[in-house]
């Protein structure tokens, strides 16, 4: 967020938003970082591990982010560069919504056309029976293996 330091000096302002505060605290409760790249770079291998197992050679993955590098574009440039024959882009969040799948999947569906490579996407996948199915049992699993005293048996 730029302001100006007063309604007449054009001078930029670059003091962060008075919400950086509270952003700041929320990290640095958590650690400092968020956990959430390492986990869905985690997400990123498991997935080209099972997709190698399926079609050895054919796929390979690539990790894009909206707001850290590396950014989306840098990682549908990276596919383009290694020979990529097309991308099929997957957001690593089951549900869906215009202000956050929907940015990245335009983003990406511009960075492609951009390269030249010809693009499809999971759009919605949250409520597929074979998701549901092992979240349920995951879940299920995780309260039966709670002590009886946690309260959640």
């Amino acid at each position: 967020m730029w302001r100006r330091s007063t309604p007449t000096s054009g001078v930029a302002d670059r003091r962060l938003p008075s919400s950086s505060a509270s952003s700041r605290a929320r990290y640095a409760a958590i650690g400092g970082t968020s956990p959430l790249t390492a986990r869905t770079r985690g997400q990123l291998a498991a997935l080209g591990a099972a997709l190698e197992r399926r079609a050895p050679g054919r796929y390979r993955t690539y990790y894009g982010a909206k707001h850290a590098a590396p950014k989306i574009e840098a990682a549908i440039d990276e596919a383009a560069r290694d020979g990529a024959a097309g991308v099929i882009g997957l957001v690593l969040a089951p549900h869906y919504s215009v202000l956050s799948v929907g940015e990245y999947l335009g983003r990406a569906a511009a960075a492609a056309a951009a390269a030249g490579l010809p693009a499809a996407f999971l759009e919605r996948y949250g409520a597929d029976p074979v998701l549901v199915t092992l979240l349920a049992e995951r879940v299920g699993a995780a309260i039966e293996a709670l002590p009886p005293t946690s309260g959640g048996r």
